[in-house]
C-alpha cells in the first residue's frame, strides 16, 4: 500500500473512531488531571489576556487589532499627531493671544494651555510605556505562545486518535498476520503520542514563566500610572499657584474685558 493510501486510511480510521467516541462504542485514551489542568490554566490565560488588551483600548483610546509592531506608535498620538491634552493645550494658546497676553484672561489661557501641552507630552509617555513595559507580554503570549500551544494540542490529540485507533484495529484482529501488523502499528502510534505528549507538555509547563513576566507587567503598569499622575498633579499644582498668584492681581487690560463680548477664533 503507498503512503498516500496508508495516510488516507489513517485519517478515515480516526474519524470513525471519533465517530465511536462521540457515540460512547470506542474507548479513549485520558489525559491525566494535571495535563488537563494546565491547558484549562492556558485557556484562562488566553481569555484574561483578551480582556485586559481590549479594556487598554478603551483606556487610550486606539486600536491595538494590527500587528504589535505597529502597536505601540498608535498608542502614542492621534491621527494628527497630537494627543487630546496637546490639541486642548494649543487651543487654550492661541486663545490667550487673541484676547491679549498681556491681559490677566490671556494669560491665564496661555499659561493653562502650556500647562495642557505638557501634560498632553506626558500622557504620549504614558502610552508608549504602557504599550512597551505592560501591554507586550500579553500580546506576546496572544500572538506566538497561545497559537503555538494551540497547534500542539491539535497534534496531540490527532496522535491521541490514531492511538487509540491502532488499539480497537488490534482488538478486532483476529489472523495471526493482522495481529501482528497491528501491533507494530500500535507500538509506532505509541511511540508518536508520547513524543508529542511530552512536546506539548514542554510548552504548557511554560506557561509558569509567561505568568511571572505578566505579573512583572502588572507591577509596571502600576508604576506607569504612579509616574504619569504624579508629574501630572506637579504640573498643575504650578499652574494652580501661577493662576491664584496672577488673579489677585489683575491687569487694566483684564478689566476692560469684563463687560465685553469676547469671541475666540
Amino acid at each position: 500500500m503507498s503512503d498516500f493510501l496508508k495516510g488516507m486510511m489513517t485519517q478515515v480510521n480516526k474519524g470513525v473512531q471519533m465517530a465511536n467516541e462521540a457515540m460512547g462504542q470506542a474507548q479513549k485514551t485520558e489525559l491525566d488531571q494535571e495535563f488537563v489542568d494546565m491547558f484549562n490554566k492556558v485557556d484562562t490565560t488566553k481569555i484574561l489576556c483578551d480582556n485586559i488588551i481590549a479594556q487598554v483600548e478603551v483606556m487610550l483610546e486606539c486600536n491595538l487589532g494590527a500587528k504589535f509592531t505597529g502597536m505601540v506608535s498608535s498608542l502614542i498620538k492621534k491621527e494628527n499627531g497630537k494627543t487630546n491634552f496637546e490639541i486642548l493645550g494649543q487651543i487654550l494658546n492661541k486663545a490667550g493671544t487673541d484676547v491679549g497676553a498681556d491681559s490677566s484672561y490671556g494669560g491665564s489661557l496661555i499659561k493653562c494651555g502650556d500647562s495642557e501641552q505638557k501634560i498632553g507630552a506626558l500622557e504620549a509617555i504614558f502610552k508608549q510605556e504602557m504599550g512597551e513595559k505592560f501591554l507586550k507580554p500579553f500580546q506576546l503570549f496572544l500572538s506566538e505562545e497561545y497559537p503555538n500551544i494551540m497547534k500542539e494540542r491539535r497534534i496531540l490529540e490527532g496522535k491521541r486518535l490514531e492511538l487509540d485507533s491502532c488499539r480497537a484495529t488490534l482488538k478486532k484482529s483476529t489472523q495471526e498476520d493482522d495481529k501482528k501488523e497491528a501491533n507494530e502499528a500500535l507500538r509506532k502510534a505509541q511511540m508518536e503520542y508520547d513524543g508529542q505528549f511530552e512536546t506539548t507538555k514542554i510548552l504548557l509547563q511554560g506557561l509558569k514563566k509567561t505568568h511571572v513576566t505578566q505579573e512583572a507587567a502588572i507591577k509596571a503598569l502600576v508604576d506607569i500610572q504612579m509616574k504619569y499622575h504624579s508629574e501630572s498633579m506637579q504640573c498643575l499644582n504650578k499652574l494652580s499657584e501661577d493662576l491664584k498668584s496672577g488673579s489677585s492681581q489683575p491687569s487694566k487690560d483684564s478689566r476692560s474685558y469684563k463687560n465685553q463680548d469676547l469671541t475666540l477664533h
